[in-house]
């Protein structure tokens, strides 16, 4: 996904606090994936779960040698599950 569909599908959300909610209330990623890769295809913005789902793992991936944050060290002792992590890329993503 290149920055002007990001930015084109931040802009939509926050126009449109209903479509926002149905993404944010999805607990799986590939689910909110999908559902946002359908709000793109009804409002005109093409792509694919797949095209965000890689967009996602590549915003999560690590860039290099960083300090762990308080999140990470509660996913850490909590247990938080991968999903978790996924689906606070996508909030940081796009809202």
């Amino acid at each position: 996904m290149d920055a002007d569909l990001v930015h084109a599908f931040r802009t939509l959300l926050a126009r449109e606090p209903e479509l926002r909610r149905s993404v944010r209330s999805l607990g799986d990623p590939r689910e909110a994936a999908g559902r946002l890769a359908q709000i793109g295809a009804l409002h005109g913005l093409p792509t694919s779960e797949a095209e965000i789902m890689c967009h996602v793992r590549r915003l999560a991936e690590p860039t290099g040698p960083e300090p762990l944050t308080d999140a990470d060290l509660d996913g850490v002792v909590g247990g938080t599950a991968a999903g978790d992590r996924w689906l606070a890329t996508f909030y940081k993503l796009l809202f």
